[in-house]
């Protein structure tokens, strides 16, 4: 085998890899993205889907989240399944709740990042 198959199929065999371990996530952004980013636990929804409340603690006592990031991916890491869909919130100018639609039959993840107000000096 010449030396150019074996690149050619080597690198067919790293684009297979590649591609195999991408997994399907939907992003979504809410309200403001601020320069004080809280990171929220991580909430698993169930096959075929769930309404997702975040309460607003992040920030402190008497200080409301202003924004909201939302990251939803397949909880299979193989899976062709199409990503998650993200609805909501149901009540803006709310964060929460909001719904998350999941393909996946193993149901998705979803990471959460609350956006704090800036502060005023």
């Amino acid at each position: 085998m010449s030396p150019l198959v074996r690149s050619l199929l080597a690198l067919a065999a790293l684009l297979a890899a590649a591609d195999a371990q991408q997994q399907q996530c939907t992003t979504k952004y809410v309200g403001q993205q601020t320069n004080h980013p809280v990171p929220i636990n991580s909430v698993h929804v169930p096959y075929p889907g769930a309404t997702v409340t975040i309460y607003g603690e992040a920030c402190g006592p008497y200080r409301k989240p202003v924004g909201e990031k939302i990251v939803c991916c397949n909880s299979s890491p193989y899976s062709y399944y199409i990503p998650p869909e993200i609805v909501g919130p149901a009540y803006p100018p709310n964060l929460s709740p909001f719904d998350v639609h999941c393909q996946d039959p193993a149901g998705c993840d979803c990471h959460i990042t609350q956006y704090c107000p800036d502060y005023k000096i």
